[in-house]
């Protein structure tokens, strides 16, 4: 889960009419995936710092994606593609916020929650130990808040997807 490589693409860079060095980098990670990036510096020294400072902003943006993708109720919160399992966490509780059906929203909250004491967190720790991932304390103070009201309606919410389930199977919906 780590960036191999960044090089140039051949033939990259040129020179432009206008002055400056324009050209595409690829960066490989270890598991295969490869991402281009357009560079531009003034000189080709400059492109060269240019494709050097870009490769942490590609890890990061393969980091937050891997961190979205596929997150689902069932899956525990681990490590996936570039992201860490602390990245992962932190989009959980950002898709349970954006979560349009409660129960669904308690689901994810819920897996976070199971997460949060795997790791030895009180309810008051995770905003420290989540920062560096990109959580703001009043994010927290939201999520959380939510959370305790979903949870306290879990059991309705789940009365009410048997019921669901139940009328949906009996009349073939």
């Amino acid at each position: 889960m780590a960036l191999v490589s960044a090089v140039a693409r051949a033939g990259s860079p040129t020179q432009e009419p206008d002055g400056f060095w324009r050209g595409t980098a690829l960066y490989t990670f270890d598991d295969g995936r490869v991402f281009r990036r357009a560079i531009v510096g003034t000189t080709e020294e400059d492109w060269s710092v240019e494709m050097n400072v870009a490769s942490n902003a590609v890890i990061r943006e393969v980091s937050e994606s891997d961190a979205r993708a596929s997150i689902t109720s069932v899956d525990d919160i681990a490590p996936a593609g570039q992201a860490t399992a602390k990245q992962r966490a932190v989009a959980y509780l950002r898709d349970a916020m954006n979560m349009q059906d409660p129960y669904e929203a308690y689901l994810l909250f819920d897996k976070f929650n199971t997460f949060r004491t795997a790791n030895g967190w009180s309810v008051n720790q995770v905003a420290d130990a989540l920062q560096s991932e990109g959580l703001k304390a009043e994010d927290w103070y939201a999520m959380k808040t939510i959370y305790s009201v979903l949870s306290a309606g879990a059991s309705i919410m789940q009365q009410h997807k048997d019921i669901e389930e139940d009328w949906d199977n009996r009349f073939n919906i």
